[in-house]
């Protein structure tokens, strides 16, 4: 990977190759555990002489893997990658329509629930995530995701300076979760 992306960063004539071999790569099906490294390569060392390609290769992968109706947990962290990449170049593009959509879409991923709540917490969505994340948690059938609506929201009133509602929230958490999420001792 180090060889890649120095190559990468060395010079023109080799870019297009390394975006080639990166982009193979990250496209496997069972792609190593540096998945994330080729998104970091993907997302930096090709800025701007690739953003368009990586954007529409991104869409691409997303939308084959909307026509799917099962996915192995493999493919499914696959995917949650692709849209976390396809998220990064997205807010590149300052285009919060399309974010906010797919953000909403894959809101079952707890990785882009966190993702989207610091996205939210900087670029002035906090309130319309809060309103949102309310109105999630009734519908909410699994209790894993549950907590994490309820610690985003936390995590949403603290950025805001909303002490009250942090405290309430924070309180709230630990009366339901403090006997087996250990986080909430050490916030307190």
């Amino acid at each position: 990977l180090n060889v890649y992306y120095k190559r990468a960063i060395g010079g023109i004539e080799n870019q297009d190759e390394v975006y080639q071999l990166i982009t193979a790569h990250a496209m496997e099906k069972d792609a190593s555990i540096f998945r994330d490294d080729y998104f970091y390569l993907l997302n930096h060392a090709f800025e701007d002489r690739y953003f368009a390609r990586s954007l529409a290769l991104a869409k691409q992968v997303i939308d084959s893997f909307d026509g799917k109706k099962a996915m192995e947990p493999k493919e499914e962290k696959n995917y949650e990658q692709w849209v976390l990449f396809y998220l990064r170049l997205l807010i590149r593009a300052n285009n919060k329509k399309e974010i906010r959509i797919l953000a909403m879409k894959n809101w079952k991923h707890i990785n882009i629930r966190r993702f989207f709540t610091e996205y939210c917490a900087t670029h002035d969505e906090t309130k319309w995530l809060m309103n949102y994340i309310k109105e999630q948690i009734p519908f909410e059938k699994d209790p894993h995701s549950v907590y994490y609506d309820y610690y985003f929201l936390k995590e949403l009133y603290k950025k805001a300076n909303m002490r009250k509602e942090y405290l309430r929230s924070l309180d709230q958490m630990f009366t339901m979760y403090g006997d087996h999420h250990f986080e909430i001792y050490r916030e307190i």
